[in-house]
């Protein structure tokens, strides 16, 4: 779901990938450019879970799509 969101936020700007952890489940971050951590679950933000969240990571991507 983040990921669609993203990408009809962006069309065509982003490509988003994503690895499996072997050891853990439940453990979501969101990157941009590999250095820029905007969410992590396993660093207190929880699960994407309301709009506030959803927006936060909006923002961030927008701002670094700006920057290109």
């Amino acid at each position: 779901m983040i990921a669609e969101t993203i990408k009809s936020a962006f069309p065509g700007k982003v490509d988003i990938t994503g690895e499996g952890t072997p050891t853990a489940t439940g453990y979501m971050e969101v990157v941009i450019d590999g250095k820029d951590l905007v969410h992590s679950k396993a660093n207190g933000d929880g699960h994407v879970d309301s709009q506030e969240k959803m927006q936060k990571i909006i923002d961030a991507v927008g701002k670094y799509v700006a920057a290109l």
